[in-house]
């Protein structure tokens, strides 16, 4: 049975290939765009400062968007701490952001964005608290094909489920942050 997919598969293959060669050359040298999300406020992989944290303010960070797809109608934010004694404590969540966003102002959301629930229990953005040593946090961005009808005690898991098979490109960012003793 193996055998038999193995062929089929190789005789589609060799089809496209011999009747369809203008689309070998398209395949090979097409561009694709890479969507990034990155911060004025902290580099990839680097600390996240303590104005952004529970030791600090608690606002959150300023972010630069480039190379969004354009048939992109949203965008959707989840900021996770993959590394909490919990296993993965949600930040922040946000959707409806609009596709054309380069940036996001550090303490604010996009005009016609919307926020949900938090792992703390509260609808916004909570800055990183880890309870001892340096935790990795995820800022993880993705272009949808639409907008979504969600409420604002939405959870990242509802979010989740919405999303699936309406992302055209994902984005990550992460920040490190420890406690100040």
């Amino acid at each position: 049975m193996v055998i038999f997919i193995a062929l089929v598969l190789l005789a589609v293959g060799v089809y496209f290939f011999i009747e369809k060669p203008e689309q070998i050359n398209q395949f090979f040298t097409s561009k694709i765009d890479i969507m990034t999300i990155t911060s004025p406020s902290f580099e990839n992989s680097r600390f996240i400062p303590s104005i952004f944290s529970c030791d600090g303010s608690n606002i959150s960070p300023a972010f630069a968007i480039a190379e969004v797809p354009k048939d992109a109608k949203s965008l959707a934010l989840i900021v996770n701490d993959p590394d909490a004694p919990s296993g993965n404590f949600i930040h922040w969540i946000m959707w409806n952001i609009d596709s054309n966003t380069k940036t996001i102002r550090q303490e604010s959301i996009p005009t016609g964005a919307m926020e949900g629930m938090n792992s703390a229990g509260y609808v916004g953005y909570a800055g990183p608290c880890p309870p001892s040593g340096t935790h990795h946090y995820v800022f993880k961005l993705y272009a949808l094909d639409t907008l979504l009808e969600l409420e604002s005690a939405t959870t990242e898991s509802a979010l989740k489920r919405a999303i699936v098979g309406h992302i055209l490109a994902e984005a990550e960012l992460i920040g490190l942050y420890g406690r100040i003793k």
